[in-house]
């Protein structure tokens, strides 16, 4: 699915967190082959399938200024849409059940700084820009910072440039990364920052998943 560049919006107009599907995408074009491969191996490979630019914002703000956070549904009308795990499970064919995401986040944290020989949480492009700049990266590397920039610009921005901790501590056994249920973590990630949206008019998480949902679960029903 395509999509045209939204308008920059004025500062009394809603604003938006750190999502950047286009950074995203650039990260995708850049991988070879074989770190597809190593990608898919670990059940991540519908996240390879994203190939559009842009979300149309603007639309995807229209569509949360419609959601009962409190019943998660999209209300249109007479229409009434439920938004749930599920539906992050469809949209993304990423895993749901299992494991639930550790909130110890310091531990998190300590671990991404000792695999990368770091002192402190760099930006998202660090991670990114590896596979931009074509370096050579071990496996392991390959599909972990493959995966904080997912998570980081795409599937659970937040207003920082640096990952979120909220996330790290799944890279610290990365052969378990499919027993976790990252369709509820992004999900709640979502609603929780739908929540803030109607106190502060700020639309954070995923927009893509705004944008489709209304598309995609229309046609389930």
């Amino acid at each position: 699915m395509n999509y045209k560049r939204a308008r920059i919006y004025k500062k009394n107009e809603v604003s938006f967190s750190r999502f950047s599907c286009k950074y995203f995408s650039d990260v995708i074009a850049a991988l070879s082959e074989h770190q597809k491969n190593v990608i898919r191996s670990y059940d991540f490979g519908s996240l390879l399938l994203f190939d559009s630019s842009y979300v149309l914002i603007k639309f995807a703000t229209w569509i949360a200024k419609h959601v009962d956070y409190k019943s998660s549904e999209i209300i249109l009308s007479n229409k009434v849409i439920s938004v749930s795990k599920d539906s992050v499970s469809t949209i993304f064919g990423l895993p749901q059940g299992g494991l639930q995401f550790s909130r110890d986040f310091e531990s998190g944290k300590k671990f991404i700084l000792s695999k990368y020989g770091l002192s402190d949480l760099p930006s998202v492009r660090f991670f990114g820009d590896q596979f931009i700049k074509k370096e050579q990266i071990s496996d392991d590397k390959v599909i972990t910072s493959f995966l904080i920039v997912a998570l980081a610009s795409f599937l659970c921005p937040n207003s920082s440039l640096t990952p979120s901790t909220k996330y790290l501590t799944v890279f610290e056994d990365i052969e378990n990364l499919r027993n976790y249920d990252w369709s509820k973590f992004i999900y709640d990630w979502t609603m929780t920052f739908l929540k803030k949206f109607f106190k502060s008019n700020n639309l954070g998480g995923c927009l893509f998943y705004w944008a489709v949902s209304i598309f995609f679960l229309y046609f389930l029903l």
